[in-house]
């Protein structure tokens, strides 16, 4: 079948299903090349062929070097709601990432961020959802910008639903006040734009869990029949070992492109935050505060009740009392480290501060966050002219170099990145300034070789203190570049041994690239997949270590639990650092048009937004929900290792493999490879289980347990001491091959183990489907 359109009993067309399983290119389509310089002409690089691993046949488009290959499809109607456009494809060779658009008639094309591949030969299946407010006319591009080969195998747009507001979690809502003012409180930040608001119960409110040094946000919205100004007081407890700041959140505006995911209305995103204890309500609209709790490191394991005041008008509203429990685990101990990109030139730009300002700022505002600004030590360097060229020579001032490792680390930071950096085979440009150097030459080797045998021999006489420096000489190097990338890399290592080599892979590291850097940076587009797990396994065997990055989870067309949930990925996958390639990337102004950014959609190339008096930086509901991922992943990566140690303890080896795969599972979707649910309710339920286990495995380390799937129901695996016994909701545990065991249904489930004839741990342990 080559085409085939859906159409509804009005007569419109409905969407659009391409296959290529007639052997021969369909109708209606066009091919297009267009050359470097050159203007489009038809080309003769497409065909349609079996290929293995393809429902049938597959539209092949072979690329060209310096330019690029375009198909096009026949033309289409769309009706008024909500579609998306599925595909399924792979690619082999490819230099640059290709990427299918819907061309829609009065609108831009629709290119969502996470639907570009690198190089790979697994066949991939990809969406992205648009919401259509008239009739139009589309068409689909398929675009391969570089040399390489792309297949694909099906193309569907399909109709959906009437677009509807993600249903918002009402659950977690806690009502506070009601009548002409109404407060509502949510232990977990979510968005609330201006016409979403939740009619949520009066209860109790949970304890708040942190773990000593760790941080979490918690929200309380408002809502007002008439406009007013409302003020929050806040309480602390003396002996509180907490730091509690207000933020006022912000909203900038947005359109459909930017929320393509369907999860939010187009008009305006809750996203910056401003610390601030007032807002001003419009009568009818919804306004937030996020409450930002952070718990010292030598804060001891106790339970606080934060008191707030809400204030209208000068008089006192309502007060609530938030519990917040700080846990006895150590968040610094196995908290991941966070590197963010900051190109000063941009906060100049926007806030009118000059370089040195720039810094400073970037410098306290990092240390309080806890993040490190990897970039900052070499951007000072490249301004202070630390480095002269002779004709043979390289001539560095120490002084200068000494000078702003001390100050950065003096700030309190320890990663340390020295130039040159981001450079890549086809952009040169970055290499040679700093050397004046034509890469490849016989003198630019020569040069680079005397610049980094004179680093490695300083970096060993001075011996800096826990400091940890690195080169970043390539950005996601592509197949057609492997070859210059391993020679580059060899060369740093050989001549340079104080210093690390730091890669970002772009998706996992190819074979062909194996165990060249000391560590690799993963894109986290497909973690879920069978052989991203297998490329990890294979560095980590050759002695690499990994980190990861996330760009296509940082935009504002995602839900916040999108970001917050890297931290279970990251401890579940091992991964020792997060990067962020850019956080203040302002091309136009973000309070205004977030869209305008150098990379991909709505804040996908920031996190922060600049202060127009230039005093401050302005984090983000985004900015936050990341640190919190991050204390997320010391926490699970603890639950881990205890459950580890307890299992090996018990000889209950089969437990002590992959201890969090269950928690993981449990919030996959199971749709798409490595998409998750966006469910807050759950992700908080399996939290709050992991600090209960948690404390009871080091309070009693007798029990450990694990749930599988099993058809439409569950088994609780449970090792313990010898001579222990164990009942399910009153029902006994089978002992086989020493374990435990019980079949149970999806739910709450309470667990009893006695010895002797007492107690010695009750449980409750939550199991849902995955």
């Amino acid at each position: 079948m080559g085409l085939s359109v859906l159409v509804v009993a009005a007569g419109l067309l409905s969407g659009a299903e391409f296959r290529f399983d007639s052997g021969r290119i369909p109708e209606g389509w066009r091919f297009l090349e267009r050359g470097e310089g050159r203007r489009s002409v038809a080309s003769n690089r497409v065909v349609v062929k079996r290929v293995e691993g393809a429902r049938g046949g597959a539209l092949l488009l072979s690329g060209v070097e310096n330019g690029r290959v375009v198909a096009i499809s026949p033309r289409f109607r769309l009706g008024q709601g909500l579609w998306r456009m599925r595909w399924r494809w792979r690619c082999k060779d490819i230099r640059r990432s290709a990427y299918i658009s819907l061309r829609l008639e009065n609108r831009k094309a629709v290119t969502a961020d996470n639907m570009r591949i690198g190089g790979t030969d697994n066949w991939r299946t990809q969406q992205a959802l648009v919401s259509v407010d008239k009739p139009q006319t589309a068409s689909i591009a398929v675009v391969l910008p570089s040399s390489g080969t792309l297949f694909v195998d099906e193309i569907v747009v399909e109709n959906l639903k009437t677009w509807q507001p993600h249903p918002l979690p009402k659950q977690l809502f806690v009502r506070i006040a009601e009548g002409n003012l109404r407060i509502v409180f949510s232990p977990v930040c979510v968005r609330l734009q201006q016409e979403d608001w939740v009619e949520a119960p009066k209860r109790e409110i949970q304890p708040v869990l942190l773990g000593r040094g760790g941080c979490c946000s918690v929200l309380f919205a408002l809502r007002s029949h008439n406009n007013r100004t409302v003020q929050i007081g806040v309480s602390v407890p003396k002996n509180a070992a907490l730091d509690v700041e207000v933020y006022r959140v912000c909203c900038v505006p947005v359109d459909w492109e930017d929320v393509y995911a369907g999860f939010y209305r187009c008009g305006y995103l809750p996203d910056p935050l401003i610390k601030t204890n007032e807002v001003t309500l419009k009568a009818g609209k919804t306004a937030s505060f996020l409450v930002w709790l952070h718990a010292a490191d030598n804060a001891q394991p106790a339970e606080h009740r934060i008191g707030f005041t809400f204030f209208s008008d000068g008089k006192e509203v309502c007060k609530a009392l938030v519990p917040v429990k700080v846990c006895d685990v150590e968040i610094e101990r196995r908290r991941p480290f966070v590197a963010a990109q900051v190109r000063l030139k941009y906060l100049c730009r926007r806030m009118g501060v000059d370089y040195d300002e720039a810094a400073e700022l970037v410098r306290r505002l990092f240390h309080k966050w806890k993040v490190e600004p990897t970039g900052l030590v070499a951007q000072n360097l490249r301004r202070k002219r630390w480095l002269r060229l002779t004709d043979n020579k390289v001539m560095v001032n120490w002084r200068v170099f000494d000078a702003e490792v001390e100050r950065h680390l003096k700030a309190g930071f320890r990663i340390v990145s020295i130039p040159p950096g981001g450079f890549r085979a086809r952009h040169p440009y970055r290499m040679r300034p700093f050397l004046k150097a034509r890469y490849g030459t016989k003198r630019f080797w020569y040069l680079l070789g005397d610049f980094l045998t004179q680093v490695a021999a300083h970096l060993n006489k001075k011996q800096f203190r826990k400091a940890r420096f690195f080169f970043y000489p390539w950005d996601e190097p592509s197949p057609p570049e492997y070859e210059e990338f391993k020679r580059l890399v060899r060369f740093f290592k050989n001549t340079c041994k104080g210093a690390e080599v730091w890669c970002a892979a772009g998706g996992v590291p190819n074979p062909k690239v194996s165990g060249m850097v000391d560590l690799w940076f993963l894109n986290l587009r497909r973690y879920n997949a069978c052989f991203y797990r297998q490329a990890m396994e294979n560095e980590r065997r050759l002695g690499v270590r990994l980190g990861c990055y996330a760009n296509d989870r940082y935009n504002l067309a995602l839900p916040l639990l999108h970001m917050r949930l890297l931290g279970l990925v990251m401890a579940h996958l091992g991964f020792e650092g997060l990067l962020w390639y850019e956080v203040c990337g302002w091309r136009n102004d973000p309070w205004k048009e977030p869209s305008g950014v150098r990379f991909g959609d709505a804040g996908s190339g920031f996190l922060l937004y600049p202060d127009k008096n230039g005093r401050t930086l302005h984090p983000s509901l985004r900015w936050f929900t990341m640190l919190e991922a991050v204390n997320d992943a010391s926490v699970w990566k603890s639950l881990a290792n205890k459950i580890a140690e307890t299992a090996t303890k018990l000889n209950a080896e089969e437990l002590s493999r992959n201890p969090l795969i269950y928690y993981f599972r449990a919030m996959l979707s199971g749709t798409l490879a490595g998409q998750f649910r966006n469910d807050p309710i759950l992700y908080q339920r399996l939290r709050t289980e992991a600090f209960r286990r948690l404390a009871l495995l080091q309070k009693q380390p007798l029990a450990v347990t694990r749930i599988r799937r099993t058809g439409n129901r569950f088994e609780i695996l449970l090792a313990t001491e010898e001579g222990c016994n164990a009942t399910c909701n009153k029902r006994p545990f089978q002992r086989s091959n020493g374990l435990l065991r019980i079949s149970v249904k999806e739910g709450l489930h309470r667990i009893r183990i006695t010895k002797n004839g007492k107690v010695k741990v009750i449980e409750r342990l939550l199991v849902t489907p995955y």
